[in-house]
C-alpha cells in the first residue's frame, strides 16, 4: 500500500493505491513491454481518477481516451472542474473539496505510483493495476470516520441544511432584475428614487473609476455615506470592483473611525468630505443606457470580496471582518425565494449602516426584485414617528433587532395603528423574547409572519425558523431554527468533539455561510477547517433537542449584545482605564425587566479620589466609544470583588448593580 500526500499547505483527503497480489509467472520483459505496461497501467488508472475526481459513471468514455492517449486528462479535469464549480469541485467519493493544485498533485503521484508498480513487475495483467481506495486518516481539513457518522446521525447535535448549487454572484444577481425590469424601482428615499437600470449603470460607473486606482483589487473600501442611494450605489459598485465594501456608521467617534482606518489600510473613500489621507471618489448616478442594461465587464467570482465590518475588539481596537460574496449571495437568494417576492415588494432600509443585516436588507430585496424604501434618520429614533413612517410607506418587509421589534410593537398598540401592510418580520442579532405587546402587535396586523434566525458578521444569517401568523403559537424565547440551504450547524464541546443532541456546548456554523476571517489574522483560531468544511466558532452557547430545535444559552465569553450590536467587554474596560486617575475598571451586562440589556462599570481610581464626575467620564469617553457601548451607570469602590482565588468576581459585581437604576 502507497500513501499519498499532498505537500501543504493543499490539505485533502489521504489517497492510497493498493496493488492486488496474486500468484502469477515472473519473466524477464524487455524494454518495449515494460513501456505497454506502463501505458496500460496509466490508461486503467486514469479512467479511475476520471470516474472518482469528477463523479462521472464509468460506463462513459472521457474524450481523452476517445482520443487515444492521457495527453488530455488535465483538460478535461479542467472543464470538469469549471462546469461543476469554477476553482472548487466537491468530490463525492472523497467526500471533501480539493483545489485544482490538488488534483494534480493526486494525479501525478498516482501515475508515479503506479509505474513504479509495474515496473518492478512488468509482466504483471493490467486486470492488476492498483485501484484508487479511500484511507481514513486525521489530516487536517480531512473528516474522520466520526465525523462523518456524526454528520448524518440522528442522535447527534449536527444539522446539514439542504444541498443546493452555488448562487450567482451578487452583481449578478442585481442585473438580472435590471435586465428583467429596468425601469422598476430599486431604492426610494423620500422623493428620490433610483431604478434597477439606473443602480446598475451607477455602480458599474463607480467600480470603473476604482478599477482604475493602483492596488484597488481585493482592497478594502470605507464608505462613509448615510442610508440612501448613494449609500446603495457605493456598496454595489464597491463589490462590483472586486473590494470589500466597509460601510463607517456616521454615529462613530472620529478617533475609532481612525482606528478603523489604520487597521484597513483602504485604497479609497466613497463619500463623505472629511480628510482621511488615502483617495476620494464621488458617486456619480447614472441613467438607463438607451440600448438598455449592459451585459457585466468585469465580472465578479463568489470568491471575490463583499464586505469589510468592524466589530469591537477585546483589545481596545476594532476588528475587521473580512467576507467574500459566496455567503451574502446565498442568503439573499434564500431571502428572495423562500416566500415569494411578495413580502419583499417594499423592505425598510432600517438596520444601521455598518450592520451585517444592512447587506441582507439590499441584496434580498434586490435579487427578488423589491423596493428598498429607505428610512430617514430622524425616524428611526421616534418610535411614533416610525410605525407612522412604516405605515404610510405600505412597507411590507422589515429586518430588525428584537428590541426593535418591541419598541415598534408597543408603540403601534399605543398609538392603535396597525401595520396592516406588514407581510414579515425578521429577527436576528441578539436572543428574540416574544412577550404580550408583540403578540397583540401580531394580532393587529392583517397577516404578519415573524421569523428568527442567527448569525453574525463573520457568518451571516445561516439559520432561518418561520413562527407563522398565529401570534398564539409564537413561544416566548422561540428558537433559532435550523441551517438554510448550504449551511451546516453543529453543537461541540471544548475538545471540538461533536455533542449528543441534548447536551449543551457552543455553536459552529460552517458551509456556505462563513467568513474569510479577520483583517490582519488570517490565522483566527476562531475560523477552522474541519470534516471538510470551514467552521466560525461563534462562542454561542446552544444545544440542539432530540427534535431537531437548535436553542440558544448565552455566551461562554465576556461578548454581549447591545441593541443588536456586538460588544466585547474588555473593549469598554480598555477604554474606560485609559482615562486619567481610573486604575481598573470592570463592566457588566445588566438586563432589565423589559429583556434589554445595559452596560454597568465599576472603578477603582489612582488616588485618594473617592468619588468621580460620573456625567464628566461619560462625555470623555463618548469621544472613543460608539452609544451602544457606554456604560449607563459607574461606581467607585476601593477595590474590585474577588473570589476564593483572588480572581475578579464578575458575579459578586453584578449582585452590587442588580437593582439599581441607571444613570439619566
Amino acid at each position: 500500500m502507497v500513501g499519498i500526500r499532498v505537500p501543504r499547505p493543499v490539505y485533502c483527503r489521504a489517497v492510497c493505491v493498493t496493488a492486488v497480489s496474486t500468484s502469477h509467472s515472473r519473466r524477464r520483459s524487455d524494454p518495449m513491454t515494460s513501456t505497454k505496461n506502463d501505458a496500460i497501467a496509466n490508461e486503467t488508472l486514469l479512467r479511475e481518477l476520471w470516474t472518482t475526481l469528477l463523479g462521472v459513471s464509468p460506463d462513459i468514455e472521457p474524450d481523452f481516451m476517445r482520443a487515444g492517449g492521457s495527453s488530455l486528462l488535465l483538460m478535461e479535469i479542467q472543464l470538469g472542474l469549471q462546469k461543476r464549480s469554477g476553482v472548487w469541485i466537491d468530490l463525492e467519493s472523497l467526500d471533501l473539496p480539493i483545489r485544482f493544485e490538488a488534483v494534480l498533485a493526486l494525479v501525478q503521484s498516482k501515475s508515479e505510483a503506479t509505474v513504479s508498480a509495474n515496473r518492478a513487475d512488468p509482466n504483471r495483467p493490467a486486470s492488476e493495476t492498483p485501484k484508487v481506495t479511500v484511507v481514513d486518516r486525521d489530516w487536517p481539513g480531512s473528516p474522520s470516520n466520526a465525523d462523518r457518522d456524526a454528520r448524518h446521525d440522528s442522535k447527534k447535535a449536527w444539522l446539514v441544511g439542504d444541498a443546493i448549487e452555488k448562487p450567482s454572484t451578487l452583481p449578478e444577481q442585481v442585473r438580472r432584475t435590471a435586465l428583467r425590469e429596468p425601469a422598476a424601482p430599486a431604492v426610494r428615499d423620500g422623493e428620490e428614487i433610483l431604478t434597477y437600470g439606473e443602480l446598475v449603470a451607477s455602480a458599474d460607473a463607480l467600480a470603473a473609476n476604482l478599477r482604475s486606482l493602483e492596488g484597488g483589487s481585493e482592497r478594502v473600501v470605507m464608505i462613509r455615506c448615510h442610508p440612501g442611494i448613494d449609500y446603495c450605489i457605493a456598496v454595489l459598485g464597491t463589490i462590483s470592483a472586486g473590494c470589500f465594501a466597509a460601510p463607517i456608521n456616521p454615529a462613530l467617534p472620529e478617533s475609532r473611525v481612525r482606528m478603523m482606518f489604520d487597521l484597513a489600510d483602504p485604497v479609497a473613500v466613497v463619500g463623505g468630505d472629511g480628510n482621511d489621507g488615502c483617495p476620494r471618489v464621488s458617486v456619480e448616478r447614472k441613467a438607463t443606457p438607451d440600448a438598455g442594461v449592459p451585459a457585466i465587464d468585469l465580472p465578479t467570482s463568489l470568491d471575490d470580496p463583499c464586505y469589510a465590518l468592524f466589530t469591537s475588539g477585546s483589545t481596545g481596537t476594532p476588528k475587521g471582518v473580512r467576507m467574500h460574496q459566496l455567503p451574502v449571495a446565498n442568503l439573499a437568494r434564500f431571502e428572495a425565494t423562500r416566500n415569494g417576492p411578495e413580502p419583499a415588494a417594499r423592505t425598510a432600509q432600517i438596520a444601521p449602516v455598518g450592520f451585517d443585516v444592512a447587506f441582507q436588507e439590499m441584496f434580498g430585496t434586490w435579487a427578488a426584485g423589491g423596493e428598498l424604501i429607505v428610512v430617514p434618520a430622524g425616524t428611526r429614533r421616534d418610535p411614533a414617528r416610525l410605525v407612522e413612517f412604516l405605515d404610510q410607506q405600505q412597507v411590507t418587509r422589515m429586518y430588525c433587532v428584537p428590541l426593535l421589534l418591541r419598541v415598534i410593537a408597543r408603540a403601534s398598540n399605543m398609538l392603535e395603528r396597525p401595520l396592516q401592510d406588514l407581510q414579515e418580520v425578521i429577527t436576528a442579532g441578539e436572543a428574540l423574547r416574544v412577550d404580550q405587546d408583540v403578540r397583540d402587535f401580531g394580532a393587529a396586523c392583517r397577516s404578519l409572519r415573524l421569523m428568527n434566525q442567527l448569525g453574525l458578521a463573520e457568518a451571516i444569517q445561516a439559520t432561518h425558523v418561520d413562527l407563522g401568523e398565529n401570534p398564539e403559537h409564537w413561544e416566548d424565547l422561540p428558537v433559532l431554527g435550523g441551517p438554510i440551504p448550504g449551511v451546516e450547524i453543529r453543537i461541540v464541546d471544548g475538545k471540538k468533539l461533536v455533542l449528543d443532541r441534548g447536551v449543551e456546548g457552543e455553536i459552529e456554523i460552517g458551509g456556505f455561510a462563513t467568513g474569510l476571517g479577520y483583517i490582519g489574522s488570517e490565522d483566527s483560531d476562531r475560523f477552522i477547517t474541519d470534516a471538510g468544511t470551514r467552521w466560525y466558532r461563534t462562542g454561542d452557547q446552544g444545544l440542539l433537542t432530540e427534535a431537531g430545535r437548535l436553542e440558544f444559552r448565552g455566551r461562554r465569553d465576556h461578548q454581549v449584545k447591545i441593541r443588536g450590536f456586538r460588544v466585547e467587554i474588555g473593549d469598554v474596560e480598555h477604554a474606560i482605564t485609559s482615562l486619567p486617575d481610573i486604575e481598573e475598571a470592570v463592566v457588566i451586562a445588566v438586563e432589565k425587566p423589559s429583556g434589554d440589556r445595559q452596560l454597568m462599570a465599576m472603578v477603582t481610581t489612582t488616588g485618594e479620589i473617592d468619588e468621580i464626575d460620573e456625567i464628566g467620564i461619560l462625555e470623555e469617553l463618548q469621544s472613543v466609544l460608539p452609544a451602544w457601548m457606554l456604560p449607563q451607570r459607574m461606581r467607585v469602590v476601593p477595590t474590585l470583588p474577588s473570589n476564593g482565588n483572588g480572581k475578579l468576581d464578575r458575579s459578586a459585581v453584578r449582585k452590587m448593580f442588580e437593582g439599581q437604576p441607571a444613570a439619566v
